[in-house]
Order: C-alpha cells, then structure tokens, then sequence
C-alpha cells in the first residue's frame, strides 16, 4: 500500500495537495509541479508490487496510447517520472474544482474528463463540440458560470464569445486582449493577425480602459 500524504514532496519536485481517486496499489493525487510552476494529476503507482522495469513499461504504454489520440481526444500526458520507490505519470490536472456534480464519483483524470465532456454536451447540444472540449478543459467545473443557459452572444474571433470574454473580465482578471489570447486561453497561437485585432478591438470597446476600472462583483 502506498503511504502517501498532503504535503509530501516527491522528488524534490511534486508536492501533493489532496489524493483524487485510489484503486489497488495506485493512487492519483492533485500535486504541484514545482518546475513547471503549475498543479498536475500525478499517478502514483507502487513500484515495489511489480518489478521496476515492468511498472515503467506499463505507464510508458499508458504515456504513448494517450499521446497518439486525435487532437479532439488527446490527453496532455507530461511525463513519467521515478521518485521515491514510485512510478509516475504526470498529467495536466482539469481545473475548476470537484467534478463530482457532472460525472459523480472519479475514476481516473484521462476518462474522467471525457465523461465531463460528453455530460457537458448533453447539457448543452446547441454548442459545437470543439467549443464544449476546449471550455470544458479550460474551465472545469465552472463552465456554466461561462456558458450560463447557453446563450454566448456574438462570436468575436472563431471559438470566442462574447459569454466567456465577459467571464474573464469578471471573474478572472483579464483587462486587455493578451490575457485572453496568451495568458488565459492560449487562443492567441490559434488565431491569426486580423481575428486576434478583433478580439483587440473588442476589449477596448467593451471594458475600461486599464487604471480606470469600474467596480464588479
């Protein structure tokens, strides 16, 4: 059994927050990837139940089968590492909190989303579906403070609406078109000049200007 714990650092460099799911002699924790400076699901399997050769094969299989899914599929898989007796996969972490209210109890971060995914299309089949995917991974949980009832407003730039700009104002901080397309989003190496000047345009229309901000809530 695997005796891990919030606050543990593995390897000198992922130190687990709270444990996600468990089955047999592998655990899943949300962890902080202090290289990467950002939270992650690791999986932790208990090298000294296999042969150490053995517990890397398998989550080197894992690795790849996740990494050669279509784009629409893919699973950001980040690396295998080895720590402390332990075999690890880490893998980008959904955020947005608890999923539990969409998809009920947590199996594992791979088929966990894809279930949120397609309750999150269920929910709302007027969308398309690389909008509900990208929302769904970007914004976890809270998507439906973005997409509400489902009426997103006008579509500014292909893929963003209006909706979700005016989430990231209120909720997020964002005060001018870079910390939608590059810090926020990632949108910005998607689009190219002439749809991200829109996004531009539309931000200095529709938000005050920054150091001149109105109050929000």
């Amino acid at each position: 059994m695997i005796d891990l714990s919030p606050g543990r650092t593995l390897g000198d460099r992922f130190v687990l927050i709270r444990r996600l799911a468990e089955a047999g002699s592998t655990q899943v924790w949300l962890a902080e990837d202090r290289e990467r400076e950002q939270r992650v699901a690791l999986k932790c399997v208990d090298a000294e139940r296999f042969t150490a050769a053995g517990v890397e094969a398998r989550l080197q299989a894992e690795m790849e089968r996740a990494q050669s899914l279509p784009a629409e599929l893919a699973v950001n898989v980040l690396g295998l590492y080895r720590a402390d007796g332990l075999a690890l996969l880490a893998m980008e972490y959904l955020p947005g909190g608890d999923l539990g209210g969409w998809i009920g109890a947590a199996v594992r971060p791979d088929s966990d989303f894809e279930r949120f995914v397609q309750a999150l299309a269920r929910r709302y089949p007027q969308l398309p579906a690389g909008l509900v995917r990208r929302l769904a991974r970007g914004y976890g949980a809270r998507v439906d403070r973005v997409i509400g009832a489902g009426a997103l407003g006008a579509e500014v730039a292909p893929g963003l609406f209006e909706a979700e700009l005016d989430y990231l104002y209120r909720r997020e901080w964002a005060r001018c078109a870079d910390d939608v397309l590059w810090r926020r989003t990632k949108l910005g190496l998607h689009l190219g000049a002439a749809q991200r000047e829109q996004v531009q345009a539309w931000c200095k229309a529709h938000w005050p200007p920054q150091g001149k901000e109105t109050s929000w809530s």
